[in-house]
Order: structure tokens, then C-alpha cells, then sequence
């Protein structure tokens, strides 16, 4: 297609995203890199080049990012996480959240690159060497005009309404990143330990009906379409199970309805704790299983009890296997989080003996999930100035990756098909 032909389309504008796949591929006559537009359910994709890679949601909001070497991923509180590898070290890792500044000038940088993209197949500089039809090309023009809307000052405002809808997401298990979250608590009944201070800004509470509602529809506003990129419904914060059946029925109801139009939002996961759990009979929770629930995820921290008692963690291992075995008999799975270096080098050995025994003892399967988090302990944490106080060193990363293999080393289903599957827990990698 020449460049006469590309100004001389229009577009209607308002037209709802385009839902089949589009793809576009064009060169620019000033740069020799080709770029690929393609249009997917969930997202879109620009390719510029071999080496940069960039994702919008179906609102033109950036998403995520690859680009000299690195990747990013854009929250939707407008915070920036880049990964990557270190320089000349293909087995060393490292990420960091971009500060302020450098992040709008990333933010500031990818749209500029997109802007400049719009305005050449706006002006038919470029030539189309990949398209099926006048039709995909326009609509590749409108989205990169759309995505051409969103600069840095427009996505910082953006970030501003997602904090005003949400509480903030302090973290979500690695499986549920791209879940769409509905906070039907705020922040954790226990609120305690002291290894967490995930929730300590805030008090618990349960959203009445009304609240619930309210949030849902705010929720779904703010996304738009871009709710098409997320993949389940977690229910947050900390432990919606463990509020009153009536209640807690009535809000996977709530939720089910709200996003019954969405087919890849039908399950829901969400955290609870022992006491949370313990409150939920099998039949309670096979009701849930038909509701959509899916998975539940509870920290065991370790099996250890004197470690949990030092750490003020709610419970004994005991009530946490009785817990899982109860959510397992309802028909819904579990993920169980362990915290790798938890007690240092003094609770090392007990930490591992009794850990692995409790995992043994609930009887996890196919579906199920062991998660291993190493132990992020700054200096202002509680549980930091606790372990300064008695004397007892950190591990350090290679210990706590040695921790985790003996673990796994006493677990018999470790690696089977008919076992729990076995991952990493970051929460550096956390961004919502």
C-alpha cells in the first residue's frame, strides 16, 4: 500500500477494539527497523526491530516492555519494575523499581517512540509490506493513535484513579500477577507477625454489600476493556475467608454476576490463613469450588512450631495441615508458601526437618503448589530488630537456595507428575 493510500484513510471513531487478530508489518523510509503492530484478544504488540518489544492493554495503557536487554513492567499505580540480567552475566539476575523520575522518563521515552510511529503512517512515511487489507491497516492507525494518547503525565493521572479505587495491593501469589483483584477485606485480621508488614496501614475490615458493589463497578470503569488482559479474579486482601459464611457466600455471588461477560475471569483464588480456613466446612467450600473458587493459598511459613511462636505467627503447623486437608476435601486446590532462611542459622536444620514434615502431612497432589520465598527482612522490620536482638545471622541467598533443595529432597512426590508443583516466590517481582 502506497503512502497516498494510508492519509487518505478514516476511521470511525468510538468503533469498540477490534477482537480477531490484526497484524501489520511496515519499514519507515528514515529507519531501516521494521515494526509489527499486532492486535491480540488480551493486548496489542509492537515490535520494533529484533530487540525491543512493547505491550498495551486493549485501553492503549504500557503494560510491559523489552528493550536493550531489559524488561519492564508498568503498574497500574504507575510504578515501573525493571529486570534483567547482569552486564556480561547470563546467570546473574537483578530488578529494582525505577524511582520517580527515571520511571516518567521511561514512560516518557516509550511514547515518544509510539508517537513518532503514529505520526509517520499518519504522514505515509513508511511502507506496508504485511497486511491483509485496508480495513487492518486503519485499525492498526487507530491504535496507535490511541496509544499515542497516553504519555507520561496521562498515565501518572491514570495512576492516581487506581489509587483512589484500590487500597494498595501489597502482594499477590506469582500465579495471580495478572489476576484482576477485587478487595472484598481490606488489609489482615491478625496483622501480627513479625516478618510481615504487608497491612500494618491499615485496619481490617469487610466491605458491606453496598461498598463490594461499589468497588466492582469502579473497578471495571477504571479498566475498561483493558480488563481483557487479566486472566482470573483474586479476592483480596489478606483472608476473605475467614468471614461469615453468609457474607463470604454473597460476595463470590457479587463477584460471579459482576463478571459473568468475561469467559477468563471465572475463577477465583485468594489468600487465607489457618483460622481462616478452619472456619470453612468441606461443603462450604465445595459451594465455593461451584462458585468459581479455584485455588487458596496459605502461608505455612514452617512447620516448625517454636519458630512460629517466636515469629508471632497465628497457629501451629498442625491447625495449617488441618486447614489444607479441609480445603482439599471441599475439591479446591492449594498453594502453600514457605519462607526460605526464616529463623536464620539458628532454626536452620528444625525449620527444614519439621517444614518438610507438614508438607508430607497434607496429602498436597496434581494442582497444588509449594511456593519457596526467600526471606526480605530491611532493617526497619520487627522481625529484623528480633533476629538482631538474639544474635542470629541471615542466611544468605546460597544458603536459603540449599535450604529449599533439602526440602525438596524430603518431600516424595518432589518432581512427579502426581505431586505439587514446586516454584520460586520473589516478592521483589511484585507490581501490580
Amino acid at each position: 500500500m502506497n503512502s497516498a493510500s494510508i492519509r487518505r484513510l478514516r476511521l470511525r471513531k468510538g468503533d469498540p477494539p477490534r477482537q480477531r487478530g490484526v497484524r501489520v508489518e511496515f519499514t519507515f523510509s528514515d529507519a531501516p527497523e521494521p515494526v509489527m503492530f499486532h492486535l491480540k484478544r488480551q493486548a496489542v504488540s509492537v515490535s520494533v526491530g529484533l530487540y525491543s518489544v512493547y505491550t498495551f492493554d486493549l485501553e492503549g495503557r504500557l503494560y510491559g516492555a523489552f528493550q536493550g536487554g531489559k524488561n519492564y513492567r508498568r503498574g497500574l499505580d504507575n510504578r515501573v519494575l525493571e529486570k534483567g540480567r547482569l552486564h556480561g552475566n547470563w546467570v546473574a539476575r537483578f530488578q529494582r523499581a525505577l524511582g520517580a523520575e527515571e520511571g516518567e522518563t521511561f514512560l516518557g521515552r516509550v511514547h515518544g517512540r509510539m508517537a513518532r510511529i503514529a505520526a509517520a503512517l499518519r504522514g505515509g512515511r513508511c511502507r506496508v509490506s504485511g497486511v491483509r487489507s485496508a480495513e487492518d491497516l486503519g485499525v492498526a492507525l487507530d491504535w496507535f493513535d490511541r496509544i499515542a494518547g497516553w504519555d507520561a503525565a496521562a498515565l501518572a493521572a491514570d495512576g492516581q484513579r487506581f489509587l483512589e479505587i484500590y487500597h494498595p495491593i501489597s502482594i499477590l501469589p506469582p500465579d495471580q500477577y495478572m489476576a484482576l483483584v477485587v478487595q472484598a477485606t481490606v488489609g489482615c485480621p491478625w496483622n501480627r507477625c513479625t516478618f510481615c508488614d504487608f497491612y500494618r496501614d491499615r485496619r481490617f475490615r469487610i466491605r458491606a454489600p453496598k461498598e463490594l458493589q461499589d468497588h466492582i463497578g469502579s473497578v471495571k470503569t477504571f479498566l475498561g476493556a483493558g480488563i481483557r488482559l487479566r486472566r482470573s479474579i483474586f479476592i483480596g486482601d489478606a483472608n476473605a475467608l475467614c468471614m461469615p459464611w453468609q457474607r463470604l457466600k454473597g460476595v463470590f455471588d457479587t463477584v460471579k454476576e459482576a463478571f459473568s461477560g468475561e469467559t477468563s475471569l471465572r475463577n477465583m483464588y485468594g489468600f487465607t490463613d489457618a483460622f481462616g480456613a478452619e472456619r470453612r466446612s468441606p461443603e462450604e467450600m465445595k459451594s465455593l469450588a461451584r462458585l468459581g473458587l479455584k485455588r487458596v493459598y496459605i502461608g505455612l511459613e514452617t512447620g516448625h512450631d517454636p519458630l512460629l511462636e517466636l515469629v508471632q505467627k497465628q497457629g501451629d503447623a498442625a491447625a495449617s495441615v488441618a486447614a489444607v486437608r479441609g480445603i482439599k476435601a471441599g475439591g479446591v486446590q492449594v498453594g502453600v508458601i514457605v519462607l526460605l532462611g526464616l529463623g536464620g542459622d539458628r532454626y536452620a536444620s528444625e525449620h527444614v526437618r519439621d517444614t518438610a514434615a507438614a508438607i508430607r502431612a497434607m496429602g498436597l497432589g496434581s494442582g497444588d503448589l509449594v511456593y519457596f520465598s526467600e526471606m526480605v527482612a530491611p532493617p526497619d522490620l520487627a522481625y529484623a530488630r528480633q533476629m538482631d536482638r538474639m544474635g542470629i545471622a541471615p542466611l544468605t541467598p546460597e544458603q536459603m537456595q540449599a535450604q529449599m533443595a533439602e526440602i525438596r529432597s524430603l518431600l516424595p512426590d518432589s518432581g512427579k507428575q502426581t505431586g505439587p508443583k514446586f516454584a520460586v516466590y520473589d516478592i521483589g517481582r511484585f507490581v501490580y
